[in-house]
């Protein structure tokens, strides 16, 4: 699969997870056993509203999520 991209629907056929878990909405170059994958928030995302209530933050840990879902480490 190297030099591959794939769309939101080959991503879901090859894993698991579904919104909310799904943090992977596209691959956009796969190279031997590196992958880069994007997510794209709104600010309407579940994480956006909790820890400071009128002070929307995005959690480091979320930005580190999608990187154990992305169907190369699979």
């Amino acid at each position: 699969m190297d030099g591959a991209t794939l769309d939101i629907e080959t991503v879901m056929r090859m894993l698991p997870h579904r919104y909310p878990f799904l943090m992977v909405d596209r691959v956009t170059r796969i190279a031997g056993n590196h992958i880069t994958a994007l997510k794209n928030v709104t600010f309407n995302e579940p994480f956006f509203q909790g820890h400071f209530p009128g002070h929307p933050s995005c959690r480091a840990c979320s930005s580190s999520r999608p990187s154990p879902r992305s169907p190369a480490s699979s």
